[in-house]
């Protein structure tokens, strides 16, 4: 019987490559990840900040409790908690890990009623409202999640194949 004698044709080199190559994707994948964490994060304070969501007013005597007391006039900040309490760091929650979000341990001091308040908590009573309609839901981290969605799909991908030196096909 002959011998047959298999030979290379094509890009075998780039074959090779492949397991050391997705090796570097899972270490690359999970710096871009932090840096998207990151740029929500950042997305999160400036939204703050600037105010730029269209949150309903506060109530005339929270604004005047606020100014009574030497609190920041803005919606989400009063003492600027909130805004330290952001993070971005791997948090390990029911076997998943979460790379954006508050601190867990953090508390809210509550300067009207001296009471602590999860940082968590605060969050979901502002962003959605108090149960009884007394307070308005001022949405923060849904619209600003949409945006950075966007710009995350856009961009990862991209950023990710230029940092292993992957010529996208398209």
């Amino acid at each position: 019987m002959p011998s047959m004698k298999m030979s290379r044709t094509g890009k075998w080199n780039d074959f090779l490559r492949l397991p050391l190559t997705l090796a570097a994707v899972g270490d690359i994948a999970g710096s871009e990840l932090r840096k998207a964490g990151q740029e929500y994060i950042d997305m999160l304070v400036q939204a703050v900040e600037s105010q730029s969501e269209p949150w309903r007013s506060l109530s005339d005597s929270w604004e005047q409790y606020k100014a009574a007391n030497n609190l920041d006039p803005r919606i989400w900040i009063a003492t600027g908690q909130f805004l330290d309490a952001l993070q971005n760091a791997t948090v390990k929650r029911a076997g998943k890990d979460y790379l954006a979000g508050l601190y867990v341990d953090r508390t809210h001091d509550t300067p009207h009623s001296g009471t602590e308040l999860a940082m968590s908590q605060l969050a979901i009573y502002l962003e959605f409202g108090s149960a009884d309609g007394s307070r308005p839901p001022r949405p923060l981290f849904r619209p600003v999640a949409y945006q950075w969605e966007e710009k995350f799909r856009k961009n990862f991908v991209v950023r990710l194949w230029k940092e292993v030196n992957i010529k996208l096909p398209w």
